[in-house]
């Protein structure tokens, strides 16, 4: 019992054999200025033989009776209590002797128990310390505390293997108690059943926006898709947000599946036995593979592992091929992603292909959002329903600097001062 400064032992020597009173018992063996435990194999730093002996030598010098002689088998019972603040050892010792007179009013043996106490400081040069003790009670300790974790084995093993997943959880939650210190509105989404196809979501912002626009500047599109009606066409101008609102439906999606909140007030989602992404881009081509080839191969990859439970996300398919051929071959896309029945959002210049999304009952148009006001163009990014036949190409170009005007603009810089003579 461990109390501040204070230590109690309870311990009890029966031949050479030393029991500690909580229950364990352990055999001490002698060697030269060493005590060890062998039942623990570690060196408890007390000499309990020695101990011991101060005892017997104390109940010879107060009681007059030598146990060592009277009987091989007396049984000591000491209760040793060591203050370290006061550098003092004392001890209480029980032991039983034989009853004479009680005996022969038996007729048979009787033995009494005697109890004293004593101060091994007043037993003269006994070579028992008050730290060996300090160090014993560490050690016991230690023996206690490894028991106890010992016995949670299993657990320990289990929580060991959780370690690197709560890790990636902590983080997962720092994440995201990050952005609603920031103002963004997060959810943990609802999980609907799979056979509903369900995708909705209100005001979904894209997380690779998040650090790239400051944070007023990023703008929320609801998503919302059921078995009814899972198949979009997206047009609309350049730069204005079409392949970020397809990216956010797929982010969305994983991190729902995953466990995670989302960039939405309100979210809710059918779990997706895949994700399928068409993106092409320059450093997926093949050596001899044109990018219309390249483009058609990824198709055929989709078309052969998609169910109708599966999220597909496309953007500009067809492209590198004359306008009249890529076109024919989104629609032919598009319907047969219609009769899948897989949830699907198809980002186009194509404008056609609006036409075949209002024929089909399963079918919807979303459009950018962007005002023309003459000859500029502002971007919204914002998406919203229906079709838009605006393209901002022009735009754009007068933008950059390669309409015809700017082009001339660079050759006249280049070389109008110069002796080389221009077409």
């Amino acid at each position: 019992h461990y109390s501040g400064t204070m230590a109690v032992y309870k311990l009890k020597k029966i031949d050479g054999e030393v029991e500690f009173l909580s229950g364990e018992k352990k055999n001490f063996t002698d060697r030269p200025g060493i005590w060890f435990d062998w039942g623990l194999t570690s060196e408890l730093g007390v000499n309990y033989s020695r101990i011991f002996d101060v005892v017997v030598a104390g109940v010879r010098n107060q009681k007059k009776k030598d146990l060592v002689s009277r009987a091989n088998n007396v049984e000591i019972d000491l209760e040793i209590t060591v203050d370290q603040e006061e550098g003092t050892i004392k001890a209480k010792v029980a032991y039983e002797e034989l009853d004479f007179w009680g005996s022969v009013k038996a007729l048979k043996k009787v033995n009494r128990k005697v109890e004293l106490e004593m101060d091994f400081n007043d037993l003269g040069p006994h070579h028992v310390k008050v730290g060996d003790f300090y160090m014993a009670s560490g050690r016991l300790k230690e023996r206690v505390f490894f028991d106890r974790i010992k016995s949670y084995d299993k657990e320990i093993n289990e929580l060991s293997g959780a370690v690197v997943e709560l890790r990636y959880l902590a983080a997962v939650a720092n994440y995201f108690n990050g952005l609603k210190q920031k103002g963004f509105d997060v959810s943990m989404p609802k999980i609907a059943p799979m056979d509903e196809r369900v995708t909705m979501a209100e005001r979904l912002i894209n997380p690779n926006l998040v650090g790239k626009v400051e944070d007023g500047e990023i703008v929320g599109n609801d998503v919302l898709a059921t078995i009814h009606r899972n198949l979009y066409a997206i047009t609309g101008p350049n730069n204005n947000g079409k392949t970020i609102y397809g990216n956010s439906v797929g982010l969305a999606q994983a991190k729902a599946q995953a466990g995670w909140m989302v960039l939405s007030p309100d979210a809710k989602f059918s779990p997706k036995d895949n994700i399928y992404c068409h993106r092409v881009r320059p450093g997926d081509l093949e050596v001899g593979e044109s990018r219309y080839t390249h483009g058609l191969s990824r198709i055929r990859e989709i078309f052969e592992s998609a169910s109708p439970d599966s999220l597909i996300l496309i953007d500009e398919m067809c492209t590198g091929t004359p306008p009249k051929d890529g076109r024919k071959q989104v629609n032919t896309v598009f319907r047969a992603l219609g009769k899948l029945g897989a949830t699907a959002y198809v980002a186009t210049h194509f404008h056609e292909l609006s036409d075949v999304a209002e024929e089909l009952a399963y079918a919807g148009n979303l459009h950018s959002v962007a005002e023309n006001g003459g000859p500029e163009i502002t971007f919204t990014y914002a998406i919203a329903d229906g079709a838009s036949t605006l393209s901002s190409g022009p735009y754009l170009a007068r933008q950059i600097g390669v309409d015809e005007n700017g082009l001339n603009f660079i050759l006249d810089e280049r070389f109008g001062g110069e002796n080389t003579s221009l077409r």
